[in-house]
């Protein structure tokens, strides 16, 4: 049962020496063609079909951590575009994560010199209490002293 029916004309005297020198083509008389339009496995669409899951597959490999998955595609057209922005997406991505992690070490490496540096200022803090406290022990010494050497002296005296 034929469900439709696709004309194409198709004047190939303008491209002829473009698909004669492509690597990526084929020539087939018409039923070879007409066999491959009607068989997905061998049709230029089965081509870009390829091309396109090998991308998906390297999308789900960067999106499962491979941060160095790249797609090869020689294909010559939109979809050898498409792959070469997808890897020069993949290696700036690859960029900013690596800065973002470096940013982070040095973040860290900040706040753990800050936490060193509070505890030292606390230190501090409780070393000029201590001194202080010292300070006023030694002036109580000091004026204890005096006071005692001022007995003494008057105990001799009498």
């Amino acid at each position: 049962m034929v469900n439709g029916v696709i004309q194409i004309k198709l004047d190939i005297s303008r491209t002829l020496f473009a698909i004669l020198s492509s690597r990526d083509f084929l020539f087939f008389d018409y039923s070879h063609c007409l066999l491959c339009l009607r068989d997905p496995e061998c049709s230029f669409l089965s081509f870009s079909r390829k091309t396109v899951k090998n991308l998906l597959s390297t999308i789900h490999e960067v999106e499962s951590g491979n941060w160095n998955a790249t797609v090869n595609i020689k294909s010559r057209d939109e979809l050898e575009l498409i792959g070469t922005s997808f890897n020069k997406m993949i290696g700036e991505i690859n960029k900013l994560y690596k800065k973002d992690i470096n940013k982070e070490r040095e973040l860290s490496r900040v706040r753990l010199e800050l936490e060193h540096k509070s505890k030292y200022e606390e230190l501090n803090k409780q070393l000029e209490f201590k001194i202080k406290e010292l300070e006023a022990a030694n002036r109580a010494i000091t004026s204890l002293s005096k006071r005692s050497r001022a007995r003494i002296s008057t105990w001799r005296r009498l």
